[in-house]
Parts: structure tokens; C-alpha cells; sequence
């Protein structure tokens, strides 16, 4: 025997099912469609930051490369105008200390070995002597951006830049590297550039330090980085992970693996790229721009963005929209089945209860007036359960009354039959015989008839002793 499944688990699958799968297609389309937009948006966001930074970057660039090349056009004048004097120059420098920019942190002009003048004049020198004589100044800003004047020791002399700056005679920028400064060692970058003579001879190199203090980019929020790479893809600045510096762009990620990433940077173009961060659990968006830095020498900037970014709220809208269909769901399945309980189910089990009366024979009663009155399929069920009982109570009542009729005649009849046997049993003649043998007949076949009414009478009346009646 199968189980009972309740109406108001049918009623309600057949009614929630249809619903929620249409809301989950909804929700499912809507997702796809936002996650499309979130991408686009992301793009646009980044770039333009991207573009902001690199501009930013690029211009304090030019400002120091100017700032360099202006060192660089004076002492040139100098030197080929054959000033040798080195108060000259040192004056100068002082002058152009005055003029570093916020960014900078350290100015200096190293003349190379006699190419000024005698160096062996200086060796007891104490503006000199510590660096065999050669002329070499160094002027460092402080915090309240006055200018000192700081001796050079014979290790300023042996700093990469200086080497690569003399073998290529190019301008050159280092990645961050940590120079002692007063007694500290800080965190800059070096942009240097040769000094020649009239006739194309390298005589000397102008420097400049920037302190990393002083570059500013957006902080990181909510999954939004930025890194800077110079030329050989060595990170140079990460805004999450400083002990990135100096780590290779190309062997921190599979995102970078097949892009021919400086490849693509060196060409002046921009590159986006997508990955997911297990970490994390989010996918990230980059876009990888280059920065120009002088003549063919780019560096490149790279931002990095969660899809989880608070400024990307269509994440945020993804969330909530599935958090309100869930919503919306869980309360269908709540509301649903609850409004099918009290509405139709309620219903349908009153009127159950009413049929089952009828069984039982009580057709005493009547049907609600609230269902007789609701204008549904509930309402004419109603209707037609109460006119029923009418009927039977209408039907058991007449049959009521014939049954009582049919007694009395059964009672007349038997009477008048004891009456013909009295009167039958007082007369002897023969006469009166012939007349009694044919009543006798006729009493016969009425008290079969008068006991077969009663019999039936009686089997009615158990029948309708077996309805309750309304008063």
C-alpha cells in the first residue's frame, strides 16, 4: 500500500518548483551578465589608474632627468669653457642642492681621476682626501630640507651605477637599493648621467638619489596592488610585499610565463591578463603598462585588482542579488505551503470531515457559512455538500412519514382482519360458510401483505434510524 503523500506537499511543489527554478535562471543570467560588466568596469578602473601612476612616475622622471640634465648642461659649460677651479664647481652644486625637488634626497658630481685638475694636490685635502684626491661632491637634504655637505668615502666609489653609468656613457636608473644616509640606510633609486668633455670624452658623473618615501601611489585596499619593474623585470616597488623587491616578474606567476611580458613592455604596448588566487579564493585582473624612461629605456608598472575590490560593487551586487533570491526562495517555501495549509487544505479537510459524517449517517448539520459564501471551486464544493444534506434530510424525512403511514395501515389492516374472524366464528350456516372460506381467502393474502409492509416498515425504519437528522 503506497504511502499518503499530503496535498499540501503536491500543491506546493507543483507551485514552488515552476517559481524557483525560474528565479535561479534568473539569478544565473543576471550573474553571468554582472560578472561581464564587473570585467569591463575593472579594466576601465584599472587603466585608468594605471594611467594616473604612469603619468605620476613619468613625470617625476622627466622633473629629475631635467633636473640631471641641467647639472649636466652647466658643468659641460664649465669644463669646456676651462674652468678648473673646484670652489667653481662645488658652488655650483650647492646652488643646485637648493633646487632639489621634494622627491630628491641626495645630490653629487664625481669628476674621474685627474680629469679636473691634479688629484695628487688633494690627497691631505679633507673635502678630498678620503677619496684619493679626486674631486667628488655629495649634498644631502635632511628632513627640514637644509642642505649638507657629506665627505665621500672611497666605497661611494665602487657603487654598480657608477660603473654601468662610465661603461654604457648612457643615462642610468637603479632599482631600489638601500644607501647609508646620516647614519641610515634608506631606501632609493639612483639616476645618473655622464658629463663630457667638448670633445666627446666621459669626464665625470652627475647622480641623483630619490627616496622611496617620496613616491606616492594609491595604498592597497581590498585586493588592489601596484608593482613597478624596471627594465630587466626586476620589481623595483610593491605596494603589498616589499620582499618582492628585487624578485623577477617573470618567475612570481604562470600569468607571466607565455605573455612575453618585456617583450610586449619594451614595445610600448599594455597587456591584461586574468588569474584566480587560491589563497585567496578571488580571481585578480592586471594590466601591465610601460613607463617611459629616456631615450628606449622602459620600465613597467603593473596593477593588480580583486574582484572582491570594494570600488568594483557590482562583486558586492553579485552577493547581495544571491543573498535576496536565497531570500526570497526560503520564504516561498515557507509562505507557500503555509498559505496552501489555510487556505486550501483547512478547507478541504472540513469538507473532508462533512463527507465523512454523511457516512456515518449524521446529516444534522450544515455547512459553514464562510465556505457557502466564497465565490471559489471551494465555495461550490461547499454549496453542493450543503444541498446534498438537505436533500437527504429532506428525502429521510418524507420517507419518515410514509413508513409511519404505511404502520397504520399495517395496524388497520390487521384489525379488520381480527374483525372478519370474530364475525366468521358467530354464523353456522352453510351459506355463511361458502362466504367465511372465501374471506378467509382474502384475510390470508392481507395479513401476507399487512406482515410484508410491517417487515419493510420495520427494515426502514432502521435505515433511517441510522441518519441523524437536524433538529
Amino acid at each position: 500500500m503506497n504511502d499518503k503523500v499530503s496535498l499540501n506537499i503536491k500543491i506546493s511543489l507543483s507551485i514552488m518548483i515552476p517559481i524557483i527554478t525560474i528565479i535561479l535562471i534568473f539569478g544565473i543570467i543576471n550573474t553571468i551578465y554582472t560578472y561581464s560588466i564587473t570585467k569591463q568596469m575593472s579594466l576601465f578602473a584599472i587603466s585608468q589608474m594605471s594611467d594616473k601612476e604612469v603619468y605620476e612616475i613619468e613625470s617625476i622622471i622627466n622633473v629629475e632627468l631635467n633636473y640631471l640634465n641641467n647639472i649636466k648642461y652647466s658643468v659641460e659649460n664649465l669644463y669646456n669653457y676651462n674652468v678648473r677651479k673646484r670652489e667653481v664647481y662645488e658652488d655650483l652644486m650647492k646652488r643646485f642642492a637648493n633646487e632639489m625637488s621634494t622627491n630628491a634626497a641626495s645630490v653629487s658630481l664625481i669628476f674621474f681621476t685627474n680629469a679636473i685638475d691634479n688629484d695628487n694636490m688633494y690627497l691631505n685635502d679633507p673635502l678630498y682626501q678620503n677619496i684619493g684626491g679626486i674631486f667628488g661632491i655629495s649634498l644631502i637634504k635632511d628632513k627640514e630640507n637644509n642642505i649638507h655637505r657629506i665627505s665621500m668615502e672611497k666605497s661611494d666609489l665602487q657603487y654598480d651605477y657608477l660603473y654601468t653609468t662610465a661603461k654604457s656613457k648612457k643615462p642610468y636608473i637603479t632599482s631600489l637599493k638601500y644607501y647609508p644616509v646620516q647614519g641610515k640606510y634608506m631606501p632609493m633609486y639612483t639616476y645618473s648621467i655622464p658629463i663630457f668633455s667638448k670633445d666627446d670624452k666621459m669626464v665625470g658623473i652627475s647622480s641623483l638619489n630619490l627616496s622611496l618615501d617620496n613616491i606616492i601611489f594609491y595604498e592597497d585596499t581590498n585586493g588592489f596592488t601596484i608593482s613597478l619593474f624596471n627594465n630587466n623585470g626586476n620589481i623595483i616597488y610593491c605596494t603589498t610585499d616589499k620582499y618582492l623587491i628585487g624578485e623577477n616578474i617573470t618567475n612570481l606567476s604562470d600569468i607571466y610565463d607565455s605573455s612575453n611580458l618585456l617583450d610586449t613592455i619594451y614595445s610600448n604596448n599594455t597587456i591584461f591578463k586574468e588569474s584566480y588566487n587560491k589563497k585567496s579564493s578571488s580571481k585578480y585582473f592586471h594590466l601591465f603598462k610601460p613607463i617611459h624612461m629616456y631615450d628606449d629605456v622602459y620600465w613597467g608598472i603593473e596593477l593588480a585588482v580583486s574582484a572582491k575590490a570594494e570600488f568594483l560593487s557590482n562583486y558586492k551586487i553579485i552577493v547581495m542579488m544571491w543573498v535576496i533570491i536565497l531570500t526570497i526562495i526560503v520564504l516561498i517555501v515557507i509562505i507557500v505551503p503555509y498559505i496552501i495549509n489555510k487556505k486550501v487544505v483547512s478547507a478541504m479537510n472540513v469538507l473532508n470531515n462533512n463527507i465523512s459524517k454523511i457516512k456515518e449517517g449524521d446529516i444534522s448539520w450544515s455547512v459553514s457559512e464562510d465556505y457557502l459564501k466564497l465565490n471559489d471551486e471551494i465555495g461550490d464544493i461547499s454549496r453542493g455538500i450543503n444541498n446534498t444534506v438537505e436533500y437527504l434530510n429532506n428525502l429521510v424525512n418524507s420517507v419518515k412519514g410514509k413508513i409511519d403511514n404505511v404502520s397504520e395501515s399495517s395496524n388497520d389492516i390487521s384489525k379488520f382482519v381480527d374483525k372478519i374472524n370474530n364475525d366468521n366464528s358467530d354464523k353456522k350456516d352453510n351459506k355463511v360458510k361458502e362466504t367465511s372460506h372465501q374471506n378467509y381467502q382474502f384475510i390470508n393474502q392481507a395479513t401476507e401483505t399487512s406482515k410484508s409492509l410491517l417487515e419493510e416498515s420495520n427494515e426502514l425504519k432502521k435505515i433511517i434510524g441510522y441518519f441523524k437528522l437536524r433538529e
